[in-house]
């Protein structure tokens, strides 16, 4: 099972944006039958039509629906790095992510485009792969190096001797981490289009590698007025509860009103029970 520090997307701003926009523009996209506007080749769409405006849509919106599935599954189970930052850095850090994959793909796709010929380019001829598969990539890295393992497991062999007959050698232990379910998902992201979507998500896991080591500018910057922005959408937003404390004009002993303290809720008191402990109590009572 996945496994995160935190439960649910409270505090996470970032996170929750990311995750509904990942499912809902291929959508609007999907209503609209707009999808041939994320699609990127350098030939003949950059080469040759310059329509260099592929280069930011290619990386909003995926083309199928297993991988809006997998990605959702992936990022959710990634939030504990905005966690661990903040939202501001970490929407920092998902925009420098997006605007070093544009700069990565001309300088790359135009340098072997000088240096070798056509026949030897594959990246000339490689259909990148819709969607934020590079920041996927980046926040992979930082998943891998900055998250703590929560458990490890081990996986014994089922047959002793490795099922060459040999009853008295010793089964051979595999010890795995809680990690190693998100690392099959993304591997199997990685591998959806094959080499197109392969090639911007190890883009990804590259910058993500130079800006967290500061090997490349990016780590230390953050978006202006973010934190003005973000109080002013919450208080525009958020939902206000009406009083229902009871109105009662009468008098204690110390002569102020009885309604005047307020009781706190139940609900603040008793914890959270899983939904199995809930489901089980209905059948004791």
């Amino acid at each position: 099972m996945l496994v995160g520090i935190s439960k649910g997307l409270k505090h996470m701003p970032v996170t929750k944006s990311f995750l509904i926009m990942n499912m809902l523009i291929p959508v609007i996209a999907s209503l609209l039958d707009i999808k041939y506007a994320f699609y990127l080749k350098f030939d003949p769409f950059i080469y040759q039509w310059h329509q260099y405006w592929r280069l930011l849509t290619n990386q909003i919106s995926f083309s199928s629906e297993s991988q809006v599935f997998f990605s959702t599954i992936i990022l959710f189970n990634l939030r504990t790095i905005e966690r661990l930052q903040s939202p501001n850095k970490f929407a920092s850090f998902l925009i420098s992510i997006f605007l070093y994959n544009i700069v990565l793909q001309l300088i790359t796709n135009t340098f072997l485009k000088v240096l070798l010929p056509d026949n030897w380019n594959f990246l000339q001829s490689l259909n990148y792969a819709s969607g934020p598969l590079p920041v996927i990539g980046a926040l992979l890295y930082e998943y891998s190096a900055f998250i703590p393992v929560v458990y490890k497991f081990e996986l014994t062999d089922i047959i002793p001797g490795g099922g060459n007959g040999e009853d008295n050698e010793v089964p051979q232990k595999t010890i795995f981490s809680d990690k190693i379910f998100t690392y099959i998902l993304c591997l199997q992201l990685s591998l959806s289009e094959g080499m197109d979507s392969f090639v911007p998500m190890f883009n990804g896991w590259v910058l993500g590698f130079l800006v967290s080591g500061q090997i490349i500018p990016g780590k230390n910057w953050r978006l202006p007025y973010f934190t003005q922005v973000r109080k002013y959408l919450y208080k525009n937003t958020r939902i206000v509860r009406p009083n229902l404390a009871p109105t009662n004009n009468s008098q204690n002993a110390t002569g102020q009103p009885e309604n005047s303290r307020q009781a706190t809720p139940e609900s603040d008191t008793e914890p959270v029970r899983p939904l199995a402990t809930q489901f089980l109590d209905s059948f004791r009572r």
